[in-house]
């Protein structure tokens, strides 16, 4: 179970995602948490051609020092990221 301000942090980080620069293949994404090495983000990708805006989006676990995604999530709602969030600082706190 996520507390209520992981759910209040996860939704002001999705509409921060809406404003976040556009990458090289239209996804944008942002960085929640770094925890040594390992950052937990928040990903949405675009669909080529697609005029309206996605409905679904990832927070994921990379690993700097592999420069590699360890573990992601699919997300429709808030409260599905927060759990997903929640259980990625987990992983990243048990990693040695």
């Amino acid at each position: 179970m996520h507390a209520a301000s992981d759910e209040s942090f996860i939704a002001r980080a999705y509409l921060a995602l809406s404003s976040a620069p556009k990458g090289e293949h239209g996804e944008r994404a942002i960085s929640l948490v770094r925890i040594r090495n390992y950052e937990i983000r928040m990903i949405e990708t675009s669909q080529p051609g697609s005029i309206n805006p996605p409905s679904t989006f990832w927070i994921e676990l990379f690993d700097h020092n592999l420069r590699s995604t360890v573990d992601s999530c699919r997300c429709e709602t808030v409260e599905d990221a927060a759990d997903a969030y929640e259980a990625l600082v987990s992983q990243a706190n048990e990693q040695t």
